[in-house]
């Protein structure tokens, strides 16, 4: 093909290629399974929902850590609520707070440190867990990047007071994988 008749492509184009050629090669071997086959029982040649529940394939690593991820969340999950102060949103939310009143004034801290505590914690045994049995999870790498950076983005609201909520917001999260 000559140079003229060449289409080109935009930078935006090359990097999201570049992603995926990248997510590619970090996604476990085997044939790409849709969404809803994850959960449902799915015709793959008339590609249409079957009814009833998908058969449920027996992996102890997996469904163990996924109960201890359900267990554990639910203090850390209660000890952000502690955190905040409810009337405060429920009156920012309802639009009644005053006007000098912001969102983030809704936060006490009054849990600070052990919600502190309980979410390193949880954070570091879930780390270990993934490195020492990496087959308890679909993409281990991703996750064991993803707690490294969340226990160091930690860091910022324990030196930096003014900060703390911003942490209570980012693990109010956690309540969808609880």
């Amino acid at each position: 093909m000559s140079p003229q008749n060449e289409v080109a492509t935009s930078p935006f184009r090359r990097s999201l290629n570049r992603i995926r050629r990248r997510r590619a090669r970090s996604a476990p071997p085997g044939p790409r399974v849709q969404l809803l086959e994850h959960h449902y029982q799915f015709d793959t040649e008339r590609k249409e929902i079957l009814p009833g529940v998908k058969k449920h394939d027996n992996d102890l690593a997996r469904d163990s850590h996924d109960f201890f991820n359900l267990i554990v969340l639910i203090p850390i999950i209660a000890l952000n609520f502690m955190n905040w102060n409810w009337d405060k949103i429920f009156r920012h939310v309802s639009g009644v707070a005053k006007k000098k009143e912001k969102l983030l004034d809704s936060w006490t801290g009054e849990w600070f440190d052990t919600f502190l505590f309980a979410t390193t914690l949880y954070f570091l045994v879930d780390l270990i867990w993934i490195l020492i049995v990496p087959k308890c999870v679909k993409s281990p790498s991703t996750i064991v990047q993803h707690h490294i950076f969340t226990m160091l983005y930690i860091l910022i609201p324990y030196y930096h007071h003014d900060k703390r909520w911003a942490m209570g917001a980012c693990m109010s999260s956690e309540v969808s994988y609880a």
